[in-house]
């Protein structure tokens, strides 16, 4: 894919290359605002306007990227969390067994581990 990207971007420059080579005597006056006339050529009105058109949408694209790659790491962050809990809780869970087959393997074989408390 990142072929055809870079393929894309070669074929645009190209074409952006060849249309102001074919324009670059051709001025226009551009009437900013009724005292402002700025004389130009076309091929930098037309970087300038692509320019103004894809800049802010490439910065809100990538702070939407940042942004959900800030919310995936923090996801992630509370998933390895949960799953050192959970493996902690397994653990315990694992040892109370243990502990619960020694006692009952004690009482199997005769020997009991728990002596009573003589009552006063």
């Amino acid at each position: 894919m990142l072929i055809v990207r870079t393929v894309l971007w070669v074929l645009a420059l190209v074409a952006l290359i060849a249309f102001s080579l074919a324009n670059w005597d051709v001025d226009l006056t551009v009437k900013v605002w009724p005292t402002i006339v700025m004389d130009t050529n076309v091929p930098k009105l037309v970087i300038v306007v692509y320019l103004l058109g894809v800049v802010p949408m490439w910065l809100l694209a990538r702070a939407v990227r940042w942004r959900k790659d800030r919310r995936i790491t923090t996801l992630e962050a509370q998933l390895g969390r949960a799953a050192e809990n959970d493996r902690a809780e397994v653990q315990n869970a694992l040892a109370r067994k243990d502990a619960e087959r020694a006692i009952f393997d004690a009482e199997a074989s005769g020997a009991s581990t728990y002596t009573p408390t003589p009552r006063k």
